[in-house]
């Protein structure tokens, strides 16, 4: 499916995306369909979860998100994707996305810099999340 890729990588360039992820039940799908497999049909409501990094400066406005969204869902004919903006998310949700699916990388380089990024801050919050975790759970046994 080399022209799914190819216009997923002009649909980048357009939007100054650098690197597209996809993550969640679908994301192997996703990339199979990349490399030529077949779609499947989704469970009903199902989603496709997609994670953009835009270049460095860049700020997608509401308007850039949904266009980005809608074209999405047409390249892989689909009634909904679900588009997340990094690194506007929280760290353990980042860390999700880059641990997903690469679709598209525009600057390889950029994107091994970022993906070391949301591992070490993921990584140093992580004593905070279990702490977190431990505290609900204790005071919801209560």
């Amino acid at each position: 499916m080399a022209l799914l890729l190819q216009s997923l990588e002009d649909l980048c360039r357009e939007f100054g995306i650098l690197t597209l992820y996809a993550y969640g039940s679908r994301a192997g799908e996703a990339a199979a369909l990349l490399r030529g497999g077949q779609k499947s049909s989704p469970p009903p409501g199902s989603d496709l979860d997609i994670g953009a990094l835009p270049s460095l400066g860049k700020e997608l406005s509401l308007r850039d998100k949904v266009r980005l969204s809608a074209r999405l869902e047409d390249l892989f004919q689909l009634p909904r994707v679900d588009l997340v903006v990094l690194p506007g998310c929280s760290a353990f949700l980042a860390l999700e996305i880059v641990c997903g699916e690469l679709l598209v990388d525009l600057d390889a380089d950029k994107t091994c810099e970022y993906e070391l990024y949301v591992m070490r801050r993921a990584g140093d919050l992580m004593v905070y999340q279990k702490r977190r975790r431990q505290q609900i759970i204790s005071e919801g046994a209560r």
